[in-house]
C-alpha cells in the first residue's frame, strides 16, 4: 500500500466517523422551545399543565435576568384542543404565539373561563 492510499484511507475513515457523530448528535438533541418569561409560579403553572396533558414531555424553569424562562420539549402527540394553562388574556396569547412560531403546535386559541384564559391548542 502506498502512502497516498493510506493518508487517503485514512480520511475516508475519519470523515465517515464525523458523519456518523454529527447524525447522532442531531437526532439526540431535544426541541427544546422558550414559550414566556415570567415568575417561577407561572412558568411551573404553564409546564405542570402541558405535561399533565401531553403538550410537552418536560419542561425546565430556568432563572434568568428578566425572570423565569419557561423552556419546553414539545411531544410527538397528535393534539386536539388539549387545554395547557388558565391565565391572563395577555400570557394566554403570548405563550399560545411564541408556540406557534417556534413549532410547539399547529394552532392555539385564548378561551375566556370563570378564573381567566385557557390556552387550548392542536398539533396535526
Amino acid at each position: 500500500m502506498t502512502k497516498l492510499a493510506r493518508v487517503l484511507g485514512t480520511v475516508a475513515v475519519a470523515a465517515a466517523a464525523t458523519v456518523v457523530l454529527a447524525g447522532g448528535s442531531a437526532q439526540a438533541t431535544p426541541n427544546t422551545v422558550h414559550l414566556y418569561t415570567g415568575t417561577e409560579a407561572l412558568c411551573e403553572k404553564i409546564g405542570d399543565g402541558g405535561v399533565a396533558n401531553d403538550v410537552f414531555d418536560t419542561y425546565e424553569c430556568k432563572s434568568g435576568f428578566g425572570g423565569y424562562s419557561t423552556l419546553v420539549d414539545p411531544t410527538s402527540s397528535m393534539l386536539a384542543n388539549a387545554p395547557v394553562f388558565t391565565d391572563s388574556e395577555e400570557v394566554c396569547e403570548t405563550v399560545g404565539a411564541n408556540g406557534l412560531a417556534n413549532g410547539a403546535w399547529s394552532t392555539y386559541g385564548c378561551q375566556l373561563g370563570i378564573v381567566g384564559y385557557t390556552l387550548f391548542v392542536d398539533r396535526w
